[in-house]
């Protein structure tokens, strides 16, 4: 094939993909090292757990998926009286989808990760990896209401040291009422959303739009988990594939390459 043709190939599988919107997706790569408080839009409470911007960053590869995140990620160690992180991005009020990578460094069985729509578990829904009675180190949905709490049935369980891609989608049965459903998903390998989640949960949290990121460990020091990837978006393809920007790249180079090989002749 002349070159001529491949760039035109080329450019037009690059600039052909659609992608939804990106919501909120941090890039812990361009955080200093030390703690996340202040970085970003991040804020972190006054307990003393710790989460803090470390080298290096968690990976997963499964099937089409591949998530690598090289560079920082964010290591949280629990203390005795426990805080959390939290973020705000643009308030969503339809479908929202979300996806995180995270790894057990320690003994202790408790991350939570939730939506909400403010710096608090009350009313929030997301994704825990925990436990249910006879079920250790399993991946869970949970809505949290304002004072009771709902947990699915496992996504899957984990093993401490190993990655794992969570992805979360967060949905209202009436347009016009609050979120009332979330189903959750553990290490996709196809690109495209399942008909079949692997969990799902209903209870009515009391909240119409979510507008604020929230995770946190247990109030232990067993308790040590690193997280990165954090990823939240109107469509499974936003938060699945990790960046979209690289097949805008492609086609930018491919196109400068075309003009280049032009001006040659």
């Amino acid at each position: 094939m002349k070159l001529r043709s491949l760039i035109t190939l080329g450019g037009a599988i690059a600039t052909s993909a659609t992608f939804g919107q990106l919501t909120f997706a941090p890039d812990f790569n361009t955080y200093d090292e030390g703690t996340l408080d202040g970085q970003g839009p991040f804020s972190v409470g006054s307990g003393n757990s710790t989460f803090t911007v470390t080298e290096g960053g968690l990976s997963y590869t499964g099937g089409s998926v591949n998530h690598n995140g090289t560079g920082q990620h964010v290591a949280i160690v629990g203390g005795s009286n426990e805080n959390r992180a939290s973020a705000a991005f643009t308030p969503q009020s339809g479908d929202v989808y979300f996806s995180f990578l995270f790894e057990s460094t320690g003994s202790g069985t408790f991350l939570w990760l939730g939506l909400s729509d403010d710096a608090d578990f009350n009313n929030s829904a997301g994704a825990i990896a925990g436990w249910l009675p006879n079920v250790e180190n399993s991946v869970l949905g949970r809505m949290r209401d304002g004072s009771n709490q709902t947990n699915s049935g496992s996504a899957g369980g984990w093993a401490h040291g190993d990655t794992y891609l969570v992805v979360g989608k967060l949905e209202k049965s009436d347009a016009a009422g609050n979120y009332d459903s979330l189903s959750v998903l553990l290490n996709p390998t196809s690109l495209d959303e399942p008909a079949s989640w692997d969990a799902t949960v209903t209870r009515n949290i009391g909240i119409a739009e979510v507008s604020t990121l929230l995770f946190r460990v247990g109030n232990n020091n067993d308790f040590r988990f690193n997280v990165d990837m954090l990823r939240v978006g109107e469509s499974f393809d936003a938060v699945v594939i990790p960046e979209p920007r690289t097949y805008a790249a492609i086609a930018g180079l491919l196109a400068i390459a075309f003009v280049l090989y032009r001006r040659r002749k």
